[in-house]
């Protein structure tokens, strides 16, 4: 047995080798895409039934998005924001169905293990709004995508509490009084080629 101890080292040693290249390559052959749903800020409509066009329940929308490097080296890593549907005056149809272009792409960088949180106000400044100060309404949904070479913990945590009536919420059939809910997504990523 102590004659086949070094090379049962060695067979460990070269499948951990193997394995550890076979990851790296894995990683250089594609890019790692997550796509986080976002939906941030009011939807109300001053007490009236809510119109047909619009797929908001009256209320406060808020998402944030968690992004954790589980690698042991650092991470670079692009993010963009793809606004799904503008903001219009009510009554003036859906634009739901229009397709549009990405924003512009920022770097980020984070060490091994670290985290950082993007939360509605962020969206806005990669949405490129000149005050992301001013509170969302109508409420924006679409989009925020991180491209990475390396795999990443990314989840995004939604926040709903509808209005009460006095603040332009509506009572009507199936809404009762002020409620709040909370969603934890786990965001898988997408493999791509490069």
């Amino acid at each position: 047995m102590k004659k086949n101890l070094p090379y049962i080292f060695l067979l460990l040693l070269m499948g951990f080798v193997f394995s550890s290249c076979c990851h790296c390559e894995s990683d250089k052959d594609g890019r790692y895409v997550y796509s986080v749903k976002f939906i941030c800020g009011e939807q109300f409509f001053g007490g009236l039934p809510q119109p047909a066009d619009v797929a908001r329940m009256p209320g406060h929308y808020a998402t944030s998005i968690n992004v954790h490097n589980p690698n042991l080296d650092s991470v670079v890593f692009l993010k963009k924001a793809i606004l799904l549907e503008e903001g219009r005056p009510q009554g003036q149809g859906p634009k739901s169905q229009t397709p549009q272009a990405p924003g512009k792409k920022v770097r980020e960088f984070l060490l091994p293990n670290w985290a950082m949180q993007m939360v509605c106000y962020d969206v806005q400044v990669l949405l490129g709004s000149p005050d992301p100060n001013i509170p969302i309404s109508p409420a924006r949904e679409g989009y925020v995508v991180f491209e990475t070479d390396k795999p990443l913990d990314v989840t995004a945590v939604y926040t709903y509490k509808n209005l009460r009536v006095e603040d332009g919420g509506y009572e009507g059939p199936g809404i009762g009084g002020v409620g709040a809910s909370i969603d934890v997504e786990y965001i898988r990523a997408t493999k791509t080629k490069q």
